[in-house]
């Protein structure tokens, strides 16, 4: 295999900041050797942008929006939410990439460089619907022409969220303030407008997580688990929009709950 491993030790930073097609690799009984980071990346919930600091609490909130309710519930949603697909050990994110990164990952069950560029910021996306709007129900060009539904460790998704910091910097942030926190941070949060079927936005947000440095090694040789082509789900889903049947659409839809761990 191309891609070697990497301990979780000797990456981190000690400072502080059914139309799912069947062609993947599973990776899941490989055993791990990942250290427990309970440091957690808190800023304001309710300040956009967000203003960091550290401290032991999760960042995200409770409370779930059902698509089949989507009317009723979105007001009910918290502004801020992490919602995804997920099981005792793995949470499923998505990416968009062209033919040649795709199939080099499902070969592998994990991403090889080249063409994977490892030197590059990788967001990762928990929502489903807001992939398809950034790639346009993969449609949008051919570097997003392929999606894929990316399960990776819990451990490392919270690692990630540990080692965040926001996108941008609040009002009172110094740009010396600014420049080391973006330093100490592998990995940037950004909250954007969810979308429904017809990908309009929504009140509430979904997080985008953007992966560099370490973080994207950890991401490539010890996070992922599991990778599968969901790009015949999206067309799938797509052909029922265009035809109006919004509710035989929404039943395909990946069920996404909220997401969250105890500090």
């Amino acid at each position: 295999m191309p891609v070697g491993r990497a301990k979780t030790s000797d990456l981190i930073r000690t400072e502080e900041p059914d139309a799912v097609s069947p062609a993947f690799v599973d990776r899941r009984s490989r055993k791990k050797s990942h250290r427990s980071i309970h440091r957690r990346a808190i800023w304001t919930v309710d300040s956009t942008p967000r203003t960091i600091r550290w401290g032991f609490e999760p960042c995200w909130s409770s409370g779930y929006s059902n698509m089949s309710a989507h009317k009723e519930s979105s007001s009910k949603t918290p502004l801020r939410q992490i919602r995804a697909v997920y099981d005792d050990t793995t949470i499923r994110v998505y990416q968009a990439y062209p033919d040649a990164i795709a199939d080099a990952a499902l070969t592998y069950g994990t991403f090889v460089s080249p063409p994977f560029k490892m030197e590059r910021m990788t967001w990762i996306k928990p929502s489903f619907l807001w992939m398809m709007y950034r790639s346009g129900w993969a449609q949008k060009d051919a570097g997003q022409s392929r999606i894929l539904a990316i399960d990776i460790s819990r451990e490392g998704f919270e690692w990630a969220i540990a080692h965040s910091c926001p996108s941008h910097p609040s009002d009172s942030m110094s740009p010396e303030e600014w420049l080391h926190v973006k330093q100490n941070a592998p990995v940037r949060i950004q909250w954007d407008p969810e979308r429904d079927l017809l990908l309009q936005p929504q009140a509430h947000r979904a997080i985008q997580i953007g992966l560099s440095k370490q973080a994207v090694d950890l991401y490539v040789k010890e996070w992922i688990q599991r990778i599968t082509d969901v790009t015949p789900l999206a067309q799938g889903i797509h052909a029922l929009v265009a035809k109006g049947d919004l509710e035989s659409a929404r039943s395909l839809l990946p069920v996404e709950r909220p997401y969250g761990v105890d500090a």
